[in-house]
């Protein structure tokens, strides 16, 4: 397996092998014209550039709010309202953060709205397990095989479903750091919180991910050692 991790590179680089990165800043600082000419072109009331300004960011927005919500429909909803919200807004915007900044802040607001009136319990407690996932998993770089394929899928999804069932703080601050990959600085900004928080939320997200990875390694292998020995 190579040289060990901390237990926060391990979750992070699990996410990273699993697929779960969002690739969203790549087209977001591809944009051919400058943000402040864009915005410019906006707030004149040129409808080219609202429907660039959608177009450049519509998969971040839309990609982030269903990373938060787990329901497509939910997320276009919160996308639309997030765009509507801008349209009003734009003439309010400083200029100060980066447009994609200020979306990803607009975006969480929402989101976290949307959760409120909902009134979703996302706390899942559990009970501390033993066992070692990372043994169970090899992070270097090859051809899967078949077997590992399904493997990875099953895993896949698994990730994804311990990271719902953090709380939301801490789940917004790991789909924001380790799924979105943005600097601490930046996904600091948009919750506006100070970076030392922001990380201590990361770090604590990553061990109740771990925690809740372990405990499912565990049960599953204690099923699998009392069906062989029955």
């Amino acid at each position: 397996m190579g040289q060990k991790r901390g237990n926060g590179g391990r979750v992070a680089a699990l996410v990273s092998r699993l697929g779960l990165v969002r690739k969203t800043q790549e087209s977001v600082t591809s944009i051919p014209v400058s943000e402040q000419e864009l915005i410019m072109r906006c707030r004149a009331g040129d409808e080219e550039a609202w429907r660039e300004f959608i177009d450049t960011y519509k998969h971040m927005v839309y990609g982030f709010a269903y990373d938060m919500l787990r329901n497509p429909e939910d997320a276009e909803d919160v996308a639309q309202e997030v765009f509507i919200n801008a349209f009003r807004a734009i003439g309010s915007f400083r200029g100060d953060a980066r447009i994609s900044t200020w979306l990803y802040r607009v975006t969480k607001n929402a989101c976290l709205n949307f959760l409120r009136q909902r009134e979703r319990s996302t706390v899942t407690s559990l009970d501390e397990q033993e066992g070692n996932w990372e043994e169970l998993i090899d992070f270097e770089d090859s051809m899967p095989t078949p077997e590992e394929t399904a493997m990875n899928k099953e895993l896949r999804e698994l990730v994804r479903r311990k990271i719902d069932e953090l709380p939301t703080i801490y789940r917004t601050a790991i789909i924001m750091c380790d799924m979105h990959q943005l600097s601490y600085d930046e996904a600091a900004r948009i919750l506006g919180i100070p970076v030392g928080t922001l990380k201590s939320q990361v770090s604590r997200a990553r061990r109740m991910l771990k925690e809740k990875l372990e405990s499912y390694f565990f049960e599953k292998h204690s099923d699998n050692k009392g069906h062989k020995q029955s």
